[in-house]
């Protein structure tokens, strides 16, 4: 059947607010204090981590010390699990993309920052910016089996190898940071060929449609079905029609008061614990 270019963005738009809403709830259960917790035996600390946790705007809710530490694993595996569905739905966009782009199709003309030429073939264009994403995702999901075999079978409480996880992961957090950036430039760099996808639209992409016309007259599902792929092998014209666009989403803007507030909610715990700092320095000359 087909679709709408517009319905197709509008589809990719609700990919990215479905995921960011994923991400974001994950951000917020991370505003627990991470401290305090002695490898889950508890700390033998005098200091009030609770009082800690108001300077550095979080919050302190949780007592048990093995049980905050259990977390310590479990929030890797949150923060990666709602990555890893953002990159997997990325991934299968990105797929027909390069579909779209290459010279069967070429219903879209990817941005000229995010392909190369090929040596060997002059005219042919190689998707390398959505290939390397691909590959990301695909490092992305190695990662979380790392995490799972690094965490399963082990007794509670804190294991020296918890830091391989950490040096795997945080390094590739950065990595992907960078290539997310360069989103903007390719979503809104792309040009779509409208003479190019009329021409590909085959007549046997309405025989569902046409299968339907059948079926009010008849009330046969199957025998509808079946005359319409009669007409089809007879090489007769089955009758078009053009969906509506189906637009869900026509602004991004609540997205980005969300980051704001996000940041504005980290710049508030920096300012906190600078003068949690400097009252302690300020107590101590005297």
């Amino acid at each position: 059947m087909p679709t709408t270019f517009q319905t197709y963005v509008d589809f990719i738009k609700n990919i990215f607010v479905y995921n960011f809403n994923n991400i974001d709830d994950v951000w917020n259960e991370l505003r627990e204090l991470p401290l305090g917790y002695g490898s889950g035996f508890g700390s033998m600390s005098d200091v009030n981590f609770s009082e800690v946790a108001g300077y550095m705007n979080m919050e302190k809710n949780i007592k048990n010390p093995l049980f905050s530490f259990m977390l310590y694993t479990d929030n890797y595996i949150k923060v990666l699990s709602s990555i890893n569905s953002f990159l997997i739905d990325i991934s299968r966009i990105f797929q027909d993309m390069i579909i779209f782009s290459g010279d069967e199709m070429k219903i879209i003309e990817l941005p000229a920052g995010y392909v190369t030429g090929s040596s060997l073939m002059p005219n042919k264009v190689n998707p390398d910016f959505l290939e390397i994403f691909q590959g990301y995702a695909a490092k992305s999901i190695a990662l979380m089996n790392l995490l799972y075999s690094g965490v399963i079978n082990k007794t509670t409480g804190y294991h020296r190898d918890f830091q391989i996880l950490k040096d795997e992961i945080i390094p590739f957090m950065i990595e992907l940071k960078g290539i997310i950036n360069g989103f903007p430039d390719l979503f809104s760099g792309i040009k779509f060929n409208n003479e190019a996808s009329e021409k590909i639209i085959g007549n046997s992409i309405y025989a569902t449609y046409n299968s339907k016309l059948n079926f009010k007259t008849n009330g046969n599902w199957k025998e509808s079905y079946k005359m319409t792929g009669d007409m089809i092998k007879s090489g007769k014209i089955l009758r078009s029609y053009m969906p509506e666009d189906i637009i869900s989403y026509k602004n991004f803007d609540f997205i980005g008061d969300r980051i704001n507030e996000n940041i504005s909610f980290i710049d508030n715990g920096k300012k906190k614990l600078l003068k949690m700092v400097k009252d302690v320095v300020s107590e101590d000359k005297k």
